[in-house]
């Protein structure tokens, strides 16, 4: 199936079944709810301000996909392979991003908030100024993602890798951050205002561009390469980290 325009199209309590390979379909602006879509490879499919809610993508390959500007409602991608697709400013309320590859997906100004993204990967995406209010990340790998000025307020980090990542202007307020692993990042203006890091391993950072990090839990957490003048300066609550002071 070659091009398709469905915009403005609104489609509710229906199941789509459409040819094995749909590419370049128009969904733009298109209302889709309750709605099952099956056995179908989407190709650059556009769903720009579309919205979707409990939409179920079943047996069914997204490539190149468009949802910028989308509203996502109480739809699931868990287990979906999601790298060349993007999703910049749209809004996704509770959507199931459990074990999701979102490889080098764009994000950018997106709202997540009280996502499920447990164990997905986010390696080199970019969620510039993306809300993750309340998300729930844990186990999630963001390695080398660029995450300037993205909220993390209250969300569930433990056990995420942020390896090499720039967090310049992240808010980690209130977040729980326990057992994370912190390493090699840029962290100009990063928020950790009442943060839970208790048990984290940080390497590699300078951390003399933080902020709230002293109202920050830090016991059992790892710090490798902090300097005597930042212990000084930071005036932080060392009791039960482990530092390797140079």
């Amino acid at each position: 199936m070659s091009y398709l325009d469905m915009r403005e199209m609104e489609i509710s309590n229906t199941t789509l079944s459409l040819i094995k390979e749909a590419s370049d379909l128009n969904l733009t602006r298109a209302r889709l709810t309750n709605t099952n879509i099956v056995a179908s490879t989407l190709i650059s499919t556009k769903f720009h301000r579309a919205e979707l809610r409990k939409v179920q993508f079943l047996d069914t390959t997204l490539q190149g996909c468009q949802f910028d500007g989308a509203s996502v409602i109480e739809t699931s991608f868990s287990n979906f392979n999601l790298t060349s697709c993007s999703f910049t400013r749209a809004v996704l309320s509770d959507v199931n991003l459990n074990d999701a590859n979102l490889e080098g997906v764009s994000l950018s100004q997106a709202r997540l908030t009280k996502c499920k993204l447990e164990r997905a990967s986010l390696k080199r995406a970019v969620t510039n100024y993306a809300d993750l209010t309340g998300a729930i990340l844990r186990g999630a790998d963001l390695s080398n993602a660029q995450l300037n000025g993205t909220c993390f307020d209250g969300a569930d980090l433990r056990e995420t890798k942020l390896h090499n990542s720039d967090l310049s202007g992240c808010d980690f307020s209130n977040a729980n951050m326990s057992k994370c692993e912190l390493v090699d990042n840029i962290m100009d203006k990063t928020s950790f205002n009442k943060a839970d890091l208790s048990s984290a391993s940080i390497k590699g950072a300078d951390l003399s561009g933080t902020i709230g990090l002293p109202t920050a839990t830090l016991k059992g957490a790892s710090f490798e390469g902090v300097g005597v003048s930042l212990v000084t300066r930071l005036k932080l609550k060392w009791a039960g980290a482990v530092i390797d002071i140079y």
